[in-house]
């Protein structure tokens, strides 16, 4: 079975140097959709899948991180402690592009 590989772009902050990534502990306000649209899609995830509020968004390759993550970020290869829950976007680029966003 091939190891899972999934890339994050970020801008680090002096404090981030020490520790790249720990598990989010805190929601995460939505800033690509509005807060209607986050909260509809929330209302209505099944179980199995995982949160977009407390997730860590990540891409398949290094190049398709830089072009979705922010300005001037640095890519960094995930590891993940425990088994992941896994959602795919398919069709858009981001979820701001959804036409229920819209």
């Amino acid at each position: 079975m091939k190891k899972l590989q999934l890339y994050r772009s970020v801008v680090l902050r002096d404090e981030q140097k020490d520790l790249l990534f720990s598990s989010k502990e805190t929601m995460r306000p939505p800033g690509n959709v509005p807060y209607i649209v986050d909260n509809l899609w929330e209302w209505q995830r099944p179980l199995t899948f995982p949160c977009r509020r407390f997730s860590a968004y990540a891409s398949p390759t290094p190049e398709l991180a830089l072009q979705s993550g922010p300005k001037n970020g640095k890519v960094f290869r995930l590891e993940f402690l425990d088994l992941p829950k896994i959602a795919h976007l398919k069709g858009y680029a981001d979820s701001k592009y959804h036409p229920e966003c819209n």
